[in-house]
């Protein structure tokens, strides 16, 4: 049986703010963290060079063949061993500290030190029968003694398959540890090996530097993408654009892509902060209820890790009657309306309505000394379809009062509004729907709401 839709936003959102609850906000100081670096260290563009200790060293962009492990140079955080392009073959799966700032007490880690060059990005990765088999994880820190939640916190990195990737979008290097931490290696391996990639930064890597966009993307390359501060449970590389939207008009981003996990995430008003969620879900839409054109971020971001080049397009339509507050549709005795309850932008997020992705406005005129009906029924024929009317505190507000009708495709939903006194009310409601769980088009079906006089 298919979820009610009321219930549903309220899980999901609780599920993303999970996700991201694990670790303290990135940007905490060295002192804060206890770590081995200056009390307050400058940020990347500022900071100075790091001081390379005599260990091979493999940096810049030509690739270079790999180099063998040392025996146990690397067993510890402290003893980490810096790798560039190229990487090092042949790494021991046994040896190695237990525990450390990032991995767990239970398993085996060794340790790189990983220098990224300004504006770009280090792949690292791990590659073999151990990684293959899913035996192996990768984690960062910003130094020996960092705790294991603020490694988790991902500050400037995240994961991907067998491995991580960091960057660097400042103006000098970058220094990070990154632990290969051994949890079940398969019988038989007895070495991976770990490579690193280099990559320039997009332009447009960070949010605060997107690209305007002034139509569709055709073989858009993923490649340079940024680390997202806010992972969000569905977002930890993007890359950003800045749109347009025309007064009273609706966008929904559309993309094409061989990979998968790809998704277009909007943010209307700035930059997401660490640990928040995407503003909208993903191929939401973003609308501007106004009579002057608006500008809304958009980023096209993905939860996981290599992703191919897109096609990114838009579906512009207009803003239907009664789908804003501003413009809500008004009726009185008598009166009806089909409400288009997609038709607008994502209503407020009412009592244990959660936030519904579209509602449609009514607004109720009863006459003094009156008692009305308001009759909401499904418009269409899915069977299977839900409806709910409920009565908001006051007009446009993001609370509703007590006042509530729930109804579905075979029974309408009946809502009761009376007038006592001498004067005429007008009563502002809102309207929702969800398609039946087998309905071809999974958007909101229309409603046919009518007001009448009670028996």
């Amino acid at each position: 049986m298919r979820a009610w839709i009321f219930v549903l936003p309220t899980l999901l959102l609780t599920a993303l703010a999970a996700c991201d609850a694990a670790g303290p906000t990135p940007g905490d100081t060295a002192a804060d963290l206890g770590a081995d670096l200056p009390a307050d260290p400058a940020p990347a563009d500022e900071a100075p060079l790091p001081v390379i200790a005599a260990t091979p060293v493999f940096t810049g962009r030509a690739p270079m063949a790999g180099v063998d492990a040392p025996p146990l140079a690397n067993a510890t955080c402290e003893e980490a061993v810096l790798i560039g392009a190229g990487g090092i073959q042949g790494v021991p799966v046994t040896g190695g500290t237990l525990g450390g700032p990032c991995s767990s007490p239970t398993y085996a880690s060794r340790w790189y030190r990983v220098v990224v060059p300004p504006h770009q990005s280090a792949r690292v990765t791990a590659t073999g029968p151990v990684a293959d088999a899913g035996g192996l994880w990768l984690q960062v820190a910003p130094s020996c003694k960092a705790s294991a939640d603020v490694c988790n916190a991902q500050d400037g990195w995240t994961w991907l398959d067998n491995g991580v990737v960091i960057a660097n979008p400042g103006g000098r290097f970058l220094e990070r540890r990154v632990a290969v931490v051994m949890y079940d290696p398969p019988a038989g391996a007895t070495t991976y090996d770990v490579a690193v990639r280099f990559d320039d930064l997009a332009p447009n890597a960070t949010c605060d530097a997107p690209t305007p966009l002034a139509g569709p993307l055709h073989g858009a390359s993923f490649a340079g993408a940024g680390i997202v501060a806010s992972s969000g449970c569905g977002l930890r590389q993007a890359l950003w654009y800045r749109v347009t939207i025309p007064a009273w008009t609706r966008l929904e981003p559309s993309i094409t892509t061989e990979s998968w996990g790809l998704n277009a995430f909007w943010f209307e008003d700035a930059c997401p902060g660490p640990g928040a969620a995407p503003g909208l879900l993903p191929q939401s839409v973003m609308a501007n209820a106004s009579d002057a054109p608006k500008e809304a971020l958009l980023a096209v971001g993905t939860f996981f890790g290599e992703q191919d080049a897109f096609d990114l397009d838009f579906e512009s339509s207009a803003i239907d009657p009664g789908a804003t507050c501003a413009n809500a549709a008004r009726l009185g005795v008598g009166d009806a309306v089909v409400a288009k309850v997609d038709g607008g932008p994502p209503g407020p997020a009412v009592c244990w309505c959660s936030s519904p992705d579209r509602v449609a406005f009514v607004d109720v005129d009863v006459p003094a000394g009156t008692t009305v009906d308001v009759r909401g029924v499904i418009a269409n024929d899915d069977g299977n379809a839900q409806l709910q009317i409920v009565e908001l505190a006051s007009a446009c507000a993001d609370e509703c009062g007590t006042n509530a009708a729930f109804g579905g495709s075979t029974f309408p939903a009946t809502l009761r509004l009376d007038n006592a006194g001498e004067t005429r009310e007008t009563h502002h409601l809102i309207v929702l729907s969800q398609a039946g769980w087998d309905a071809e088009d999974p958007a909101a079906p229309p409603v046919r709401v009518e007001v009448v006089e009670a028996n």
